[in-house]
């Protein structure tokens, strides 16, 4: 085990419950009722493709912490995100907001990019781990022969 996996292992139950809040800020926030939007705001798309990519980020955390497998983080993090976003979408309707695909395709390009640069992040680090024990064993083994 890694110390980049003892860490999430240790802290856990902190991570899914910042996870937790993070999700629920981001439905009061896609939910609260708006005359109009605020003139100095950025592109809506890229606000979606920032929110998603911190909420699939936080999600894909907290699965790791809790020692999810990777196929098991990819498949849940994905599905979840996307209907999420399917949901959020639709649901803003009830609340005088507009439901559009094109917001729902920037809430997954997000979450996708979320998900694959923690999933490369992660294999990055068990490869240079990998790499550490690979160069210790062949240290020790040219020390035995020299002996």
């Amino acid at each position: 085990m890694t110390k980049k996996t003892n860490f999430l292992r240790r802290f856990r139950k902190l991570i899914a419950v910042a996870c937790a809040i993070a999700w629920l800020c981001a439905f009061a926030a896609s939910h609260a009722p708006l005359k109009r939007l605020p003139a100095n705001l950025p592109s809506d798309k890229l606000l979606h493709f920032v929110g998603f990519l911190v909420l699939a980020g936080l999600l894909w955390l907290t699965f790791a912490a809790f020692g999810l497998t990777t196929a098991r983080r990819l498949v849940l993090a994905v599905s979840i995100s996307a209907t999420y976003a399917a949901f959020d979408e639709l649901t803003q309707d009830l609340v005088g907001r507009n439901t559009s695909l094109d917001d729902w395709i920037a809430d997954m390009a997000g979450a996708l990019a979320a998900i694959a640069a923690c999933e490369s992040a992660m294999l990055l680090g068990r490869l240079i781990a990998r790499r550490g024990k690979n160069q210790t064993r062949r240290r020790l083994s040219l020390r035995t022969k020299a002996r």
